[in-house]
């Protein structure tokens, strides 16, 4: 009743039995399609009839597509089947008289240079080759162009060819924010290994560069869509958009395979584990007993890695063939804008090395916190937590940020309830306060915010009961404030 309220269409396609307080979704629906022979509504079924009446009725007798359809009137059509049910279905969509408003630049569609049939030949058998993603990416979008649309809908793509490195991150973290405040769509393309590991690369910060790419796809509120083309094992499947980060479609290809790591991998680490546990204490491993070992944790991780495996738990949206990519793609983009895209924010935070000995007391807190637009603002540590001998800049330590970020939320709805009251608020000055201590756990948190206020206003003033009122409205709709466990407290000056 409420989303016809709010003009929401609701058609309802009855293939099956719709009893009791299922029979309300058809009867209250606009329009109403019953396929004849399988389709029944009514709010009590055959035994219940007989049990309560005596009356001996079969179910097409009670509420079949005949009753419905020429006597109660309780359906609008009647279908032959389930296919000719859901054609009636989409006549009526189309005849909703509804334009919809998207939020892109649409273009004229455009074929690819190169044909879909294509795509079975481009992804190798052997899952450890490597091949050229802009092979697939030309072979679905528009013109097989890098500035990709597809069916006219624009789309920012990212998509690798196995190990994610410190550069191929921070690049795609940059992506992903310039799609995201453009509003444009993004589409991942996945065929990841993991993030490359070793101790040249996280001496080299391999894990603040990859938690930068996480962090930005997070973040990012357009639409998301992925398809797993080939492998997609470890951290990197986070990066890539994996079903944690909930894009809108997660589609597999027949030649995906998705596990925390490969089968031979896992294999290998686990066969090194057990080898240095015998030989530890003084024993022999042949190779013939390591590799009886590994050969079922091989078997395992294609069983359970094996697209049919993951969808057949609904944990993607299903298995696609290669050369449906593009419609599929097209549909789900133009179903995820039915919906206005909602704007990213973002805040990356960045920190970099500037003395030779990485110790407490001589490295530096200072570091660099920036928001989407462009804005940016130095930052660092409370001086109390500093130590004499370490550099200091001059900044703002998180505990400010956080009580001044408790501060703002508060004012910026006292004065949107101000308006709505017809009051004029002329000055607003905050001395927030906040203490630092032990929770009920002991663990260190800012444990109590005070919040003082003093509003000057040009015009009436309102009593204090009043005033006090406000401010219990203002904390109460605070998002930040409800998102800790902070005692605040408000006291108007």
């Amino acid at each position: 009743a409420r989303m016809s309220a709010e003009r929401i269409p609701q058609i309802a396609v009855v293939m099956g039995s719709c009893t009791a307080g299922g029979a309300y979704v058809p009867a209250m629906s606009d329009e109403t399609i019953i396929v004849k022979g399988q389709g029944t509504i009514f709010l009590g079924g055959p035994p219940l009839v007989k049990a309560a009446t005596g009356e001996i009725v079969s179910p097409e007798e009670l509420g079949g597509a005949e009753v419905h359809a020429r006597q109660s009137g309780v359906v609008d059509h009647t279908a032959q089947n389930d296919a000719h049910a859901l054609a009636i279905a989409r006549a009526i969509v189309a005849n909703l008289n509804r334009v919809k408003n998207v939020a892109v630049a649409l273009r004229e569609p455009a074929e690819p240079l190169y044909p879909a049939a294509e795509l079975h030949g481009v992804i190798p058998v052997d899952k450890r080759r490597p091949y050229d993603a802009r092979e697939v990416i030309a072979r679905i979008v528009d013109a097989s162009t890098g500035f990709a649309r597809i069916l006219g809908y624009p789309v920012g793509i990212v998509a690798n060819n196995g190990i994610l490195f410190s550069e191929s991150a921070l690049k795609g973290a940059h992506f992903v924010e310039l799609c995201s405040q453009r509003g444009i769509p993004l589409l991942f393309l996945q065929n990841i290994t993991g993030f490359m590991v070793g101790k040249k690369y996280e001496a080299g910060g391999i894990a603040k560069d990859g938690a930068k790419m996480v962090t930005a796809v997070a973040c990012s509120r357009v639409p998301k869509f992925t398809v797993v083309l080939g492998g997609s094992f470890g951290a990197g499947n986070y990066a890539m958009c994996g079903r944690a980060f909930s894009p809108r479609f997660l589609w597999m290809w027949p030649s995906a395979r998705i596990s925390v790591m490969g089968g031979e991998q896992a294999a290998s680490v686990l066969a090194t584990v057990k080898r240095d546990g015998i030989e530890a204490k003084g024993g022999a491993w042949s190779k013939e007993e390591e590799e009886d070992f590994k050969r079922p944790i091989r078997e395992q991780y294609e069983r359970q890695g094996h697209p049919y495996y993951a969808t057949a738990r609904l944990w993607d949206d299903g298995l696609i063939a290669p050369e449906e990519t593009r419609r599929m793609l097209a549909l789900a983009i133009s179903a995820s804008l039915n919906a206005p895209i909602e704007e990213s924010r973002f805040a990356i935070v960045e920190w970099q090395r500037t003395t030779p000995e990485f110790a407490y007391a001589t490295y530096n807190r200072a570091h660099r916190v920036r928001f989407a637009h462009g804005l940016e603002y130095l930052a660092g540590a409370a001086p109390e937590n500093i130590p004499a001998t370490a550099p200091r800049a001059p900044g703002i330590d998180p505990e400010q940020a956080f009580v001044a970020s408790l501060s703002s939320c508060h004012m910026l709805w006292f004065l949107h309830l101000a308006v709505t009251r017809k009051l004029v608020v002329d000055r607003y000055i905050d001395h927030a306060v906040g203490v630092l201590g032990k929770d009920a756990e002991g663990r260190t948190a800012m444990t109590r915010v005070t919040l003082r206020p003093s509003v000057v206003f040009g015009g009436p003033v309102p009593s204090a009961n009043e005033l006090r009122e406000l401010h219990e409205k203002a904390h109460e709709r605070c998002f930040i404030a409800n998102s800790v466990r902070t005692e605040i407290a408000i006291e108007p000056q």
